[in-house]
């Protein structure tokens, strides 16, 4: 699976990428409960952040999250 990063240009918060994340995985897919969590974590550490104060709402730090996050989805849909 190929995370398309093209529409984060637009993304300002976690919420927005989470957005992008949920578009891309595959219907069904069992673990869309799961993906605010381990973004979450995905998020955290790459930037050092708690993970469990990261919310939708939280401001990107402009850091290139999306090799981390494309490693992340693809471990997903292997389950």
């Amino acid at each position: 699976m190929r995370f398309d990063v093209r529409d984060a240009p637009g993304w300002r918060t976690e919420g927005d990428l989470h957005m992008s994340v949920l578009q891309v995985l595959p219907e069904p897919c069992p673990h869309v409960d799961e993906t605010w969590t381990h973004l979450a974590r995905a998020v955290a550490a790459e930037t050092g952040a708690d993970p469990r104060r990261v919310r939708p709402e939280t401001l990107l730090l402009g850091v290139p999250l999306w090799d981390r996050v494309g490693r992340w989805l693809r471990r997903l849909t292997r389950r």
